[in-house]
């Protein structure tokens, strides 16, 4: 729970989501920005104790429980506007880049094309807000 809150806040996440149990000890993480589709299959819970990624569908999560794998779900948008800054500088050192003269640009406006619901619903004259 606190790795998930804490990279939340990094990457400005408005509505992240776990699967697993939230106090459990965390050493070895996996990251796949974006959206892992099958390959998280791939991934053990001997690889990593937990995938943070950007999204999974409901399918996946539910297999992923299943096996006992945790995952930190940040949103899709919000798992690759900090990966871009991180990556680029490595591939500026790849000689292939070099070579190419290849000019790497750090793209981080990441619009997310979903916007949060919010959940308080006013109930019809008079009734209380649930």
């Amino acid at each position: 729970g606190t790795l998930a809150r804490r990279l939340a806040h990094a990457c400005d996440a408005e509505i992240p989501m776990m699967v697993g149990n939230a106090s459990d000890k965390v050493r070895r993480v996996a990251v796949v920005s974006g959206s892992p589709g099958n390959t998280l299959r791939g991934i053990s819970s001997s690889d990593a104790d937990v995938v943070v990624t950007g999204e999974v569908t409901y399918h996946l999560a539910a297999e992923a429980r299943q096996r006992g794998q945790r995952l930190i779900l940040l949103g899709h948008a919000a798992s690759e506007k900090v990966f871009a800054r991180h990556i680029a500088p490595l591939l500026l050192k790849r000689p292939e880049i070099i070579q190419s003269a290849m000019q790497v640009h750090v793209y981080e406006q990441f619009p997310d094309p979903y916007t949060p619901v919010k959940r308080t619903i006013t109930a019809r004259k008079g009734n209380k807000k649930t």
